[in-house]
């Protein structure tokens, strides 16, 4: 774990203005005062350096995350976040944020601008942790506690609280299609990742959230290509995966599957 008196501490990095990609935390990050989130303590990045194109992505933590007695961010994945998106992330971590400002199961606080791109986006995430604020304060969310935009649609999109661990995902409330509540049952059966999977690029049309066998929803890119010789060329053969979905083959002649999500049973 990370126990520290400073401003700006995370499970990962405590101070980014670059793109951080397929981390975890499984450790407690404690500060006394500042900013403390579970991958990122702060993402802040000037407009000039490219705000936008820099992300937090791909990454998770379940590691508790606390701020009990000074300001600052308190969040699951980012602590502060500044024109920098954060994407494709899960926290299942407590968060604890009751000498906090902000405190978000995603993110404390973000800020983007129409003008610079686009960035500080919190897009197609989750939280299944606790979620604690500072009583004074009306910045607490399942998935994020403030935030700042020129452009309020376009600051969280997709994202998907547990129900129980807060009350409402954005200063506590919900936002239709930006940050929900879901129940325990959605997300062990898949509901969740199938909302999750509307926003993901995959190849062969596979999705990479996917609810593992202990119930638990997983975000993963490690894809494998599979390819090989049917004869005769017209027989009939079918991949499918864990849940009796058919994955298409994209070959004629050879059975060639791309996409195949890594440690999948098919």
């Amino acid at each position: 774990g990370v126990n520290i008196d400073t401003r700006s501490v995370g499970g990962i990095i405590g101070v980014s203005c670059s793109t951080v990609v397929n981390c975890t935390n499984m450790g407690a990050v404690h500060v006394a005062y500042g900013n403390c989130g579970g991958i990122t303590g702060s993402n802040s990045c000037a407009s000039a350096v490219g705000a936008g194109n820099i992300y937090v992505k791909n990454c998770s933590n379940s590691g508790t995350v606390t701020n009990l007695n000074g300001n600052g961010g308190v969040g699951g994945i980012s602590g502060r976040n500044s024109l920098v998106n954060v994407e494709n992330c899960y926290n299942t971590g407590a968060v604890n944020g009751t000498g906090s400002d902000n405190t978000g199961g995603i993110a404390g606080s973000t800020a983007n601008s129409s003008t610079n791109q686009k960035g500080g986006v919190i897009s197609n995430c989750y939280n299944s942790g606790k979620v604690t604020g500072n009583e004074r304060s009306n910045n607490v969310g399942g998935i994020l506690g403030s935030g700042t935009s020129d452009d309020q649609t376009q600051m969280i999109i997709n994202n998907y609280y547990l129900k129980g661990t807060c009350e409402g995902g954005y200063q506590g409330a919900d936002l239709e299609g930006a940050a929900q509540e879901k129940s325990s049952m959605e997300f062990a059966f898949g509901k969740v990742a199938e909302l999750l999977n509307q926003n993901v690029n995959a190849k062969n049309g596979y999705k990479c959230w996917t609810v593992d066998i202990n119930g638990i929803t997983r975000f993963t890119d490690k894809t494998a290509d599979l390819t090989f010789e049917v004869i005769p060329e017209d027989a009939d053969v079918e991949l499918s995966d864990q849940n009796g979905r058919n994955v298409e083959p994209i070959l004629a002649g050879f059975k060639s599957y791309s996409g195949l999500t890594e440690g999948e049973t098919y």
